[in-house]
Formats: structure tokens, sequence, C-alpha cells
């Protein structure tokens, strides 16, 4: 039996993302003296800042109907600025979550829009979900951020309509999935709340036939039986994409998995949030890294070493990296599918082998369609 593990799609409205915070510019803009229009379509604008004695040289921006900043060009030749701002208005536009979600694009369609838009989140999913398509895997597992702002759970459902319609399909939130949405990086009119956001989530769960929210364990055949841990409990400092899972929650992992302790059965674990670093950063436990760590990853991991687990794997740090203690479960970090690995680049997913209740291999699966594009912001 295969399983496929993907991670952190970020799905989005055009394929832009609100939270790509390395850009080094607000994702929001407000009207400001300093701009002046020039050129208006369907809502979507270009503006030209203002030169000044500092400033020779022409910046012009694209902005969608809803505020959001898509693009900024610089350069000497305005004209030249303009035509590449719509090509990429152009392409923002096709790629739109629900257009996509409607007639989801083939190989040559993909191939064509990334040459464009070499960045779009929503095509590189598609390159993703086709390649997991093309693999037939007897299971699919999506370990959080699913979008980037609970906007495009129909794309996601459609690009993996095969598993999904065969029930063979499994999900896990997580924070861009369930936290408010940044207020400085988003129009307030799409703005989410975190209840906004955990009843969305709710409504794809129920189709994916899972629990709304919490833990919960399934047995997908071969011996093999995963607990989903859901580890997307904000703090109360803003802008953290930090997460926690109450003991509670292990607890109730460690008693669910206690009817599947036999010989010949393989217990794995799944969670957003990262318990191991990344082998250059020190192993053991996640040390302090704000916004990004498990907050409670001390008690955490002494608790999953004594579940006698065969894996535990994770997502959100879009780096892909193993890890196995002395005695302990092997842990796999799941890279970003769509925006790639920091560590080596180009996007891919991992597979695991498993026969007879035993882990034969663990596979890193590139994706065809996004090789030689490396790790990309968006």
């Amino acid at each position: 039996m295969h399983i496929a593990f993907l991670s952190d799609p970020h799905v989005s409205h055009y394929g832009g993302r609100v939270g790509a915070l390395r850009t080094g510019r607000r994702k929001v803009v407000q009207e400001h003296d300093d701009w002046v229009g020039v050129w208006k379509d369907g809502g979507w604008r270009i503006e030209r800042r203002k030169p000044s004695a500092l400033r020779r040289e022409v910046t012009l921006r694209l902005i969608d109907e809803n505020g959001e900043l898509h693009g900024v060009r610089s350069g000497n030749a305005e004209t030249a600025l303009i035509d590449a701002l719509l090509e990429l208005q152009r392409g923002r536009c096709a790629t739109f979550h629900a257009g996509l979600a409607e007639h989801f694009p083939d190989a040559a369609a993909i191939r064509e829009g990334l040459a464009h838009d070499p960045t779009n989140v929503n095509l590189r999913f598609c390159a993703a979900a086709l390649e997991v398509r093309r693999a037939e895997p007897d299971w699919v597992v999506v370990l959080g951020d699913l979008t980037d702002d609970s906007v495009g759970f129909g794309l996601i459902l459609e690009g993996l309509r095969p598993f999904f319609e065969a029930g063979r399909l499994l999900c896990i939130p997580g924070n861009h999935d369930l936290y408010s949405t940044p207020p400085l990086w988003t129009p307030n009119a799409l703005r989410k709340t975190e209840r906004e956001k955990r009843e969305l989530w709710g409504g794809f769960a129920a189709k994916l036939g899972q629990p709304a929210s919490g833990m919960f364990v399934r047995e997908l055949g071969e011996g093999a039986v995963v607990a989903f841990l859901d580890s997307c409990y904000p703090p109360r400092l803003s802008f953290s994409a930090s997460g926690l899972v109450p003991m509670k929650q292990l607890n109730e992992v460690a008693e669910e998995l206690e009817v599947f302790s036999s010989e010949g059965t393989l217990r794995l674990v799944c969670l957003h949030h990262h318990v191991v670093n990344l082998p250059p950063m020190g192993l053991g436990r996640a040390p302090w890294q704000p916004g990004m760590r498990l907050r409670n990853a001390e008690q955490v991991l002494p608790a999953l070493l004594g579940m006698k687990l065969g894996a535990v794997l994770n997502g959100h740090r879009h780096v892909g990296y193993q890890f196995k203690p002395a005695g302990g479960p092997l842990f796999v970090s799941v890279p970003s599918c769509s925006l790639g690995c920091r560590s080596s680049g180009d996007p891919y997913y991992i597979t695991l082998d498993v026969a007879g209740g035993r882990l034969r291999s663990v596979g890193e699966q590139p994706i065809s369609l996004l090789e030689g594009m490396g790790y990309a912001w968006g």
C-alpha cells in the first residue's frame, strides 16, 4: 500500500499569497497621494508612483478589486512595465480558484500558465495534484495549510477528486486554514475570524467524513493505523503561527491506539506543526522559534515516544527532513507541495510504502511540472 503525504498547498483567490511577508511589501494598499492611476478594468488597476528627486525610474504596481497588491515593477520604459503587469493580471484572473475547480487544467495548460506566472500557488497545486493522480496512491493525506486564508477548498477537492470520491482523502487543518486573518495584509472586507474559519473548515471536513476539530483515528488497511492531531491552537500573541497539542488530546490518542497494539500493526501520527527541528538547528524538540514552533513540544515529544509509533509526519515548515531518535519513531517533515522546500528548492511530496503492518520505505516524489522552479514565496 502506498500513502501519499502532501502539505501546505496554500491555494488562494488568484494564486497570490496573503501571508508572503518576505516580499517586504504590504499586501494591502491604500489610497495615497504618492500614487496615481494609469489603468483600470473590472476593479483591477495599475498605479504609478509619482516621481521625485530621489526616484528617477518609473515604478508601477498592480492591485486587484479587493485592494491586494499583486506585483510591483520598476524601470525606465513605462509601456513595457504596463505590458508586464497586464500580462500578470491576465494570468491571475485565469487562475481564480473557482474557475480552476470548474475546469481543472491539464498538464499543457498548467505549463503555459506557469511560464507567465511561475510563483502562482494555485497553478503549482494543480501541478502537484496532477502528479499525485498519475501516481495513483492508495491514500492521500494533506497535512495542513490547504488554503492561504480559508479560500479555495473546492480547488483542493477537485484537484484530488479521484481520492475524494473513493473516500481515501484525509486532511488536517493548518494555521492558515484556522487562525484569524492577519490585519495588515488583507482588506477589512476579506478578513475572517478564527470562528468563521473553523466553520468553513467544518463544512470541508464534513465532505470528507471527518470531525470538524480535535483528534481522530483511521484504519487504512495493510495493518496501518493513522492518528490525526489538531495542533492549531493559536497563542494570544498576534501574527504568530505557532501551535499546541492539548495533553488531553494526546491521552485520547494513546488510548485509541492501544486498540491497535498487536504485532503487525504500523501506527502513524500526523499533525501540522513540527515536533522536532531540522538537523542544522538541533534535534530532539522544537526550540524557540518566533511564530512557528509547537509551544509544548517538550511535553508532546516524550508522549509520542511512548506510543510505539512507526512514524510521525508534519508540514508547516516548508522544509523536508527526517529524524529517527534511538528507540523512537521516524519523524518526517513534509515540504510545501506548491511553494517547494526551503532547504532543497523544488516542491515534492512524501510517500510511505506499507505492507504487512511494516513501513517498507519512505520516498521523496518530485513534481515533474515544477522541476527546476525552486522555492517560491509567491
